[in-house]
């Protein structure tokens, strides 16, 4: 798991600790005794957290967040591109994505090396 459902996991194990030591520590204020810090998921939580946002950019996937090339292909032209692999609208050069002759599909390679 990486990216955002990694930090999204993360954030839901802080919570549960944060929730955990609150609700302990409320209950040993008003009937005495002990309240329990929960460190593990507080702390696990955290690294969750920074381990999905320390992803690398070649990694991430903006097009399922940013909205499509406004009808261009990546050579700049407006008819519809063949079928195949091509550069990826939305990364780098570095990276070729599959166009099914309808829409960009999320399968990706890197791109071959040019002589």
């Amino acid at each position: 798991m990486r990216g955002w459902p990694l930090f999204r996991r993360g954030l839901v194990v802080f919570a549960a600790g944060a929730i955990i030591t609150v609700l302990t520590f409320v209950s040993a204020r008003s009937l005495g005794g002990f309240y329990v810090i929960s460190l593990a998921p507080v702390s696990y939580g955290l690294i969750d957290m920074a381990r999905g946002l320390r992803r690398p950019l070649s990694e991430r996937r903006p097009w399922l967040f940013a909205a499509p090339p406004f009808g261009t292909n990546p050579d700049g032209s407006v008819s519809s591109p063949e079928p195949g692999w091509h550069p990826d609208p939305m990364m780098n050069q570095a990276v070729q994505r599959w166009y099914d002759g309808q829409t960009w599909t999320e399968d990706t390679r890197k791109a071959p090396a040019q002589a």
